[in-house]
Order: C-alpha cells, then structure tokens, then sequence
C-alpha cells in the first residue's frame, strides 16, 4: 500500500488550494483528492469546540490509518505520490506522527506575509460566518 512521499505543508491562506491544483495536473504526481486530510494533525484529537475548526474537519480531516491509506489507493506509476495539509506547519505533535509513520518523507512548505495572511483569514472568516466584526482595523486594535 503506498503512501505519500512528500507532503505540502504551510501557513493556512498561503497558496495551498493553488499548489494542490497545479500539482495535480502533473502526470507524474499523485495527489490524494481529499485536500487537507490533515492524519497527523487529527489523528486522536477529540471533537473541537472551535466552529471554524469544525467546519474544516467535517469535510476533509481522516482520523483513522486504513482511510489515510486509502486516500492512496489510486497510485499506479506516478514517482511523486503526496497530500496537502498546511496543518502540518504548525501542529507540534505532527512532525513526531509523520518521522514515525513515513520518516523518509520529502516536506515542501509554502508560506506567506503574516500581515497578508491574517487579512485573508479575516475574508475566509467573514464569508463562512465565522466573524461577526467588520473592521479588519478594529480586530488588530482589539
């Protein structure tokens, strides 16, 4: 059964959904379809109380091993076979879960300008929701 031989990882709002797109054309990559399946980051975490977390993890968080393996079932010949899950960046107790698991890994991080980042967490926020304040401005007084 294969498993990835490298792993996108990077700040949240930095280009991840663009780079999981564009790597997935390649005839030579296997990308799993599941975007951020995040295993290592999730795998014993218990349900969060965070809304904005929730509504990720619904969609694309796998929790146990056979389904994570099976988000590889489709490898045939590809030579780069990956996922991407920007958790992985900052998650402390992923880098342990992944030496352990696939220790041979190859990590390709993007990230970006932090001021840039929070502004576009702020929009993803807004339009999911998720943040009831309007003022960007007043966030980063408060």
């Amino acid at each position: 059964m294969p498993l990835p031989n490298f792993l996108v990882i990077g700040a949240g709002r930095s280009g991840t959904t663009s780079l999981h797109h564009y790597l997935g054309q390649h005839p030579d990559v296997f990308l799993s379809s599941n975007k951020a399946p995040s295993y290592f980051y999730c795998c014993d975490a218990p349900p969060s109380e965070d809304p904005y977390q929730n509504l990720v993890s619904r969609n694309y968080f796998v929790r146990d091993f056979e389904a994570y393996q099976a988000l590889f079932d489709g490898v045939r010949s590809e030579r780069a076979v990956g996922e991407v899950s920007p958790v992985y960046l900052a998650a402390t107790l992923a880098a342990p879960r992944i030496a352990e698991v696939i220790p041979e890994v190859k990590l390709l991080a993007i990230v970006r300008d932090p001021v840039e980042r929070a502004y576009a967490r702020f929009l993803g926020r807004t339009r999911d929701g998720l943040e009831t304040r309007t003022s960007f401005t007043e966030i980063i007084r408060q």
